[in-house]
């Protein structure tokens, strides 16, 4: 799962731990198609636009939530 050491960007209830390709919200675990990455010289913390419809709740499981 994930290294208790590792980042984690938190967006309300959803976290992404950084260097994994998980997303998880609500206790559930998203698959995402690439990598949550952190880049230490800017501080900033980069993820796919992927993401973004599972942190706003209108995807669950690749479906949309109507």
């Amino acid at each position: 799962m994930t290294d208790p050491s590792n980042h984690v960007l938190r967006i309300g209830n959803a976290e992404l731990p950084v260097s994994k390709n998980i997303f998880i919200k609500d206790g559930i675990t998203h698959e995402l198609e690439g990598i949550v990455i952190y880049a230490p010289a800017t501080d900033k913390i980069y993820f796919l636009a992927e993401a973004l419809p599972l942190i706003n709740g209108t995807k669950i499981n690749g479906k949309l939530n109507k």
